[in-house]
């Protein structure tokens, strides 16, 4: 069975430290599919971006 972790989280908006813990599931479960998680869920204050545009952000800030 292969093996798959998952890192959920909200991502407003994704900064180096998530980039940081990603790096660290990576390396701790080498022979695991690492995936990060998040909804397309907009709620004003608390998450104000969308799934598109966590996606830029993640671009844009070429933290990965």
């Amino acid at each position: 069975m292969d093996k798959v972790v998952v890192y959920p989280g909200r991502f407003q908006p994704m900064l180096k430290h998530h980039a940081e813990v990603y790096q660290r599931l990576v390396n701790e479960y080498p022979d695991a599919e690492v995936y990060i998680g998040t909804s397309d869920k907009v709620e004003p204050g608390k998450s104000p971006f969308n799934f598109a545009e966590k996606q830029k952000l993640i671009v844009a800030s070429k933290i990965f």
